[in-house]
């Protein structure tokens, strides 16, 4: 896997351990937690308010619509660019693109102004596109930490609101 590579190689894993356990597990938006929609698209807005998210730079559209960047074009597009082929929920598709993407090493850690940036790309055979490409992302690699902690919050916030019932 490419990036568990390139965090050891600079000597970074740990700092993301936390975050990489949880997008690659199978425990994320558990049903007796995250128990209607609401909860989730609670989760998506708050993406959308993430320092940096923009909603211009957020495609979660049609995969038939939709023309994804290709691999090596990350320069050409800001930070905090998704292209998501909408599927059931955006917040949902957001991490299971995320973690697809790592799992089958399509992920691409480059160094640019100082920050490592994420290139990420993910295929499915649900796709329409001639490669099967249904996500393209741009963002820094901290952006894994902070949606991890994000969830984090919301899943805290929810077992709270459960608690006072």
């Amino acid at each position: 896997m490419r990036l568990f590579s390139e965090l050891a190689e600079r000597n970074l894993f740990s700092t993301y351990a936390a975050a990489l356990d949880w997008i690659l597990s199978d425990r994320k938006f558990n049903v007796n937690l995250w128990d209607n929609k609401n909860k989730v698209q609670a989760f998506t807005k708050a993406f959308h308010r993430m320092e940096g998210v923009s909603q211009g730079r957020v495609h979660y559209e049609s995969k038939r619509g939709t023309t994804f960047p290709r691999l090596g074009e990350y320069r050409q597009h800001k930070l905090f660019t998704f292209y998501i082929a909408r599927g059931n929920s955006e917040a949902r598709d957001l991490i299971r693109h995320i973690r697809n993407g790592i799992a089958h090493g399509n992920i691409h850690v480059h160094a640019l102004g100082g920050e490592l940036i994420v290139e990420l790309l993910d295929f499915g055979k649900e796709s329409n596109q001639p490669d099967r490409q249904t996500a393209y992302m741009v963002f820094p690699l901290r952006f894994l930490n902070d949606i991890f902690e994000l969830y984090h919050q919301k899943e805290q916030q929810w077992v709270r609101n459960a608690n006072r019932r």
